[in-house]
């Protein structure tokens, strides 16, 4: 399932074109793209099988960015990425991303200090020089500045132990937020790898939209990166990145093992599923089949094949 792959691609298309002052509705469109795809419950390409009339059929999807949807899924790649990454340095989208700053701040910041990094960004903050540009004031450098350290902690990896604590007990705040069924840590806490990068909850729930107004709201919530219907991404106090993933019940198994696996684990499971004639993705185990479906972790290979094992083994790059 590529549709957040895809997603990420509209993002910066979107994030590019804003920052080198294109038209503003075809800036807003590549934005209303990535959201819709993020959003969307079924994998992109099962979509695009029945052609390009049926992408059109999708929220905010036009002819040009179906053809560009049918682009990427084909090539793996979108021309117009490419062509914005050409004209906008890297360590500019980088600085775009950071809390606080977004892309008219991040061209001001380039044209007027030649800051193309977050390195640069950083010794800009350190020497003041924010403060003598028009329109910077003290409070937006200030918050600039604790966009920065959360952009930069977030990049961390930090040992098991040091989060676990914290990671079960915003385990316990999902599970008591209105609306939802079911919770779960998943990610590299729940496979106990040594160091972790963020930490990433799914929830099962017929209300998404309440679930994630409680997630943003939960205390030690300092920053709210993204929020969409389904998804949101938070900083906490101390600079971690939390990710929720909310699916209907019906998905949570197939979720759990999406989530929970490793990139490698991931391909490996699809490869062994399509060999039974199944469909494994984020949001389905089993391709509909009354009493065949499942709603526990595994469930689309509970039928003769492999045993279900610790998520601890959901590794690569074997798929062990």
């Amino acid at each position: 399932m590529r549709n957040q792959e895809l997603a990420r691609v509209f993002e910066e298309i979107g994030l590019m074109s804003e920052f080198l002052g294109d038209n503003p509705f075809r800036v807003r469109a590549y934005y209303q793209a990535a959201r819709t795809l993020y959003d969307l419950d079924t994998p992109i390409e099962e979509i695009a099988k029945k052609g390009k009339e049926a992408l059109l059929e999708l929220p905010g999807i036009g002819p040009d960015l179906a053809d560009k949807i049918l682009e990427f899924l084909a090539t793996g790649r979108v021309k117009k990425d490419e062509e914005l990454s050409g004209k906008v340095p890297r360590g500019v989208l980088e600085v775009m991303e950071v809390p606080g700053v977004g892309p008219k701040t991040a061209r001001g910041l380039y044209e007027a200090l030649g800051i193309d990094s977050l390195e640069k960004l950083k010794e800009a903050l350190e020497r003041g020089d924010l403060l003598r540009l028009k329109g910077f004031g003290a409070k937006k450098a200030e918050r600039i500045k604790e966009g920065l350290l959360l952009a930069q902690a977030a990049g961390k990896r930090r040992p098991l132990g040091a989060v676990l604590f914290l990671a079960r007990n915003l385990l316990e705040q999902n599970r008591a937020l209105p609306g939802v069924k079911k919770a779960e840590l998943c990610g590299s806490a729940r496979r106990y790898k040594d160091t972790v990068g963020d930490l990433d909850y799914l929830v099962a729930s017929l209300e998404p939209e309440k679930v994630v107004a409680g997630f943003v709201a939960l205390p030690g919530v300092k920053e709210v990166y993204a929020k969409g219907r389904e998804r949101a991404t938070v900083f906490l106090k101390n600079g971690l990145q939390v990710d929720l993933r909310v699916v209907p019940e019906e998905s949570y198994g197939a979720g759990l093992q999406y989530l929970t696996g490793s990139k490698e684990h991931s391909i490996r499971l699809r490869a062994l599923a399509q060999g039974m004639g199944l469909k494994l993705s984020e949001y389905r185990g089993l391709p509909g089949r009354g009493a065949d479906r499942r709603r526990d972790r595994g469930g689309g290979l509970r039928r003769p094949g492999p045993a279900l094992h610790p998520p601890a083994f959901e590794g690569g790059p074997r798929g062990d």
